[in-house]
């Protein structure tokens, strides 16, 4: 049985993986940033911090170092009761 928190990882990572940030990744690939991203939204983190934790992510890990284009093709993602809705780009 997939427990809430596996079934939001999913959600997210899916999201990620949908933005083709690396043509050639799989979907596993951004795991790690998938954990990151998600355990600053069950905290209620800010925004901008949230901002920082994905650009630093993003150049430390995969190697990215125009984080404005990157960034905006992340859409500002919140959880309400649960599930990952999906606003705007950041």
């Amino acid at each position: 049985m997939i427990n809430r928190n596996d079934f939001r990882l999913n959600e997210l990572n899916e999201l990620i993986y949908s933005m083709v940030l690396i043509k050639s990744a799989d979907k596993q690939s951004f795991n790690n940033l998938t954990e990151k991203i998600l355990k600053h939204l069950e905290k209620g983190t800010d925004e901008n911090i949230l901002k920082r934790v994905i650009e630093s992510e993003l150049c430390t890990t995969y190697g990215y170092f125009h984080m404005n284009l990157i960034l905006s093709k992340f859409q500002r993602i919140f959880l309400n009761g649960g599930k990952i809705l999906i606003i705007k780009n950041l």
